[in-house]
């Protein structure tokens, strides 16, 4: 048989311990309590946590931070006649001295020149903001009248460097009484920067007395445009002070007045529209009314109707369609508006004409849940069309949303005639039209899988070096060059589409003046071909012998840099 022995004794005190620690089990129709713990059986635990810090020696005045993915982050810390840089965990980089002013070793002072601007003294920060087109470091101070400084960053690994300072102050444009380029006030200033288009709009509100408004005075509220020569602001925009409100009553004056206007035409051009025209030569159906086709327009594009883009792309007007009943004494009563065409009310000639650029539109297949853009006259929608050799090619489609006037589609027809001919490498060219049977005119056009070029351009999976930029602006040259050949003229070529240093003196006054595109084409060769590798152009302005010539027109002289960062065509002189 077999004998039980006795537990040991520490088996024992197990036991016990188990059976005092079993987990409660529910009685029947009772309610289940979590067990309590003893507070013996707490535990204090201590947890070192280093949190980053950085001492400046001084209180702060201004703190701005930065974060890319790319190129790394940092923080800027402004104190009285000091700017820092920190790093990650707010390890120091570097520091920029900004005061006092007068004193040899003030950085941002030696960027404005060895003469003196305002009076000696300590430079307190008011103003510390980032200007996000380059992007760069934009810090402004009470001294020398409360002028700006631009710094763009320039990544170093995971760290970021400022470049040297550049002086946004032109001695030209600013008097004691008129001083667009001094923004901050030694009593405070509040900056926004907000980025439309190219620019960069400056939004500034400064507290003023009369001490500081008798002499280069900032505005109390004003916005102001960065310069893209960094020159200065321009003085766009009128300061507002105490005139602030009766500005905005006059603006509300004005849009009401605008608004009611555009609504008595819009009500007289849907009368007209609607209205049956006795001089049509065209029989007037009981059931069928006027119909047109899109219009073809430089200066827009297929993907967005209100984006420019180069020479023939695709703007498009529209008409409406009205029903009519038969009310016996010969009236027409607009019932419905459809959106469909008729090839019966053309012209039979014209109409014999346009059939060369015409593709029936079994050929065409439209992704209708594929849109690449939407604007004010339509919808462009991916698609597919069948050449004559059976090849499925890839097209944009662009369909209307509103018709106009049978005068319209008839110049609609004309134009298309001529923009078959159009055949160069750097113009967008026309596929064709599909007139289908039900609903309204299409446009077929190249599909551009890179879609626009600003949007190449800015994307983050690509960094374009300034030969890329000029060989971009050397194609739309030529382009352009075609076009004026071709006896055509592109109505949308401003000057923020263009390079500074060559194409600058295509605006000057007088027009006579003004280059051939040929000779454009011959001066852009020229600067492609001086570059070598991947080295970029330093547009930094030169100095001419008028004094009364404004910065932004100063010719410059293309030089060769290597950099870990390629700029923008805008960039700023550097300091000699």
């Amino acid at each position: 048989m077999d004998l039980l022995l006795p537990p040991s004794q520490p088996s024992l005190l197990l036991l016990l311990l188990l059976l005092r620690l079993r987990p409660a089990v529910p009685v029947a129709g009772g309610s289940w309590q979590c067990p309590r713990t003893p507070y013996a059986a707490s535990r204090n635990f201590d947890v070192e946590y280093v949190v980053p810090s950085f001492s400046v020696g001084g209180p702060v005045q201004a703190l701005a931070t930065y974060e890319d993915r790319v190129d790394g982050s940092a923080v800027f810390v402004a104190t009285r006649n000091r700017l820092h840089v920190l790093g990650p965990g707010l390890k120091p980089v570097e520091s920029l001295a900004t005061g006092p002013a007068g004193d040899p070793g003030c950085q941002t002072c030696a960027a404005c020149g060895p003469d003196p601007h305002g009076p000696p003294g300590d430079t307190d920060a008011k103003v510390l903001v980032l200007e996000p087109a380059l992007p760069a470091l934009v810090s402004c101070g009470s001294s020398l009248h409360g002028r700006c400084f631009l710094h763009e960053l320039e990544p170093d690994g995971t760290t970021l460097h400022l470049a040297p300072p550049v002086c946004l102050f032109s001695a030209h444009h600013n008097r004691p009484e008129h001083c667009p380029d001094c923004v901050a006030s030694p009593l405070g200033t509040l900056v926004s920067v907000v980025e439309q288009g190219h620019a960069s709009y400056f939004y500034v509100a400064s507290s003023l007395d009369a001490e500081v408004a008798a002499s280069f005075s900032p505005r109390s509220v004003s916005i102001r445009r960065l310069k893209a020569d960094a020159s200065g602001f321009a003085p766009d925009f009128a300061a507002l002070s105490r005139t602030l409100w009766g500005v905005l009553l006059a603006l509300l004056l004005l849009v009401t007045i605008l608004a009611t206007a555009l609504f008595f035409n819009y009500w007289r051009r849907k009368q007209l529209v609607l209205s049956p025209r006795l001089d049509d030569p065209a029989p007037l159906d009981q059931t069928t009314g006027a119909m047109a086709l899109p219009i073809f327009r430089s200066g827009s594009d297929y993907r967005n109707g209100l984006a420019p883009a180069i020479g023939g792309l695709v703007s498009t007007t529209h008409v409406h369609r009205a029903s009519c009943s038969d009310s016996g004494n010969g009236s027409c009563v607009p019932l419905l508006r459809t959106e469909s065409i008729q090839l019966g009310v053309l012209d039979s000639t014209l109409l014999a004409e346009v059939k060369d650029v015409l593709i029936p539109h079994e050929r065409v297949v439209t992704h209708s849940d594929r849109v690449i853009g939407k604007g004010h006259f339509g919808v462009v929608y991916h698609g597919e069309y069948t050449d004559e050799a059976q090849n499925q090619i890839h097209c944009a489609v662009k369909s209307l949303s509103r018709i106009t006037e049978m005068q319209e589609v008839e110049a609609f027809l004309r134009e298309g005639l001529i923009m078959r001919g159009l055949h160069h490498p750097n113009v967008l060219a026309l596929i064709g039209i599909v007139l289908p049977p039900e609903g309204l005119p299409r446009v077929l056009l190249p599909y551009m899988r890179h879609g626009d070029l600003l949007q190449f351009i800015r994307s983050p999976q690509r960094n374009p070096t300034v030969k890329d930029l000029i060989s971009f602006g050397l194609q739309v040259a030529r382009g352009m060059e075609y076009l004026a050949e071709q006896k055509f003229v592109h109505r949308d070529l401003a000057a923020r589409n263009c390079m500074y240093a060559v194409m600058q003196h295509c605006w000057m006054a007088d027009p006579a003046a003004r280059p051939t595109f040929g000779a454009l084409v011959g001066e852009v060769e020229q600067v492609a071909a001086s570059l070598r590798g991947d080295h970029y152009v330093n547009l930094g302005l030169g100095t001419l012998e008028e004094a009364d010539v404004p910065p932004e027109q100063l010719p410059s002289t293309p030089m060769h840099r290597s950099t870990g960062r390629p700029r923008p065509l805008s960039e700023p002189p550097r300091p000699t």
